[in-house]
């Protein structure tokens, strides 16, 4: 089993901070964590390593831990050109497209206002732009999606998912990526059952 006795992502250089809703914390993992099968780990055991979470009125909405850092990588390199992205949580997934030298432009849309004020200052600017909104409401063109708006266990939101997905490519183009689902089975779906008879089940 792996041991992480360090850890490190660029959120790591954040500052503890709370503006409004948000608040950037740190959190201590330590002992058995599920890893869920990134980077051939299916657990790892931390010894006190520091991780920053983003709290939105005292919940948990994102955390740089291991298995969310190397999502973030994984779902990176399947991007080029334009990507939309779904909620800027910790901005981990700009930080990983920004480092995709395929990915030309981030458009990154987030509901709540406090988050881009608080985030904004620590991710790179380059290629970067962040509009506060409603995604569902957005409907300019783009190469690809990043949807990271489900929050909670997956398994008792994969059918919302499944439901986010088949929306998603009836308007955008693939690469479509939801954090924390099965994407190869939703992108099989993609290719054979994009129709209505899926939205109205």
């Amino acid at each position: 089993m792996l041991t992480l006795s360090t850890w490190k992502t660029p959120a790591t250089a954040y500052p503890e901070a709370k503006l409004g809703k948000a608040e950037i914390k740190t959190l201590r993992y330590r002992g058995i964590h599920r890893a869920y099968g990134l980077q051939g780990h299916q657990f790892y055991r931390a010894r006190n390593l520091p991780i920053r979470s983003l709290a939105i009125e005292d919940e948990t909405w994102m955390v740089d831990d291991p298995p969310h850092w190397w999502a973030m990588e994984d779902h990176a390199r399947f991007y080029r050109g334009h990507v939309l992205v779904a909620g800027l949580g910790l901005g981990l997934i700009v930080h990983t497209l920004h480092q995709n030298s395929k990915v030309t432009r981030i458009t990154v849309v987030e509901k709540e206002r406090d988050v881009i004020d608080l985030l904004f200052p620590h991710l790179p600017h380059e290629k970067l732009v962040v509009e506060h909104g409603d995604f569902w409401d957005w409907d300019e063109p783009a190469d690809g999606v990043f949807f990271d708006l489900l929050v909670g266990d997956g398994h008792a939101r994969r059918f919302e998912a499944l439901r986010a997905y088949v929306h998603l490519v009836q308007k955008f183009p693939r690469p479509i990526r939801i954090h924390g689902f099965d994407n190869e089975y939703f992108d099989s779906l993609g290719r054979n059952i994009c129709d209505e008879e899926l939205l109205r089940s």
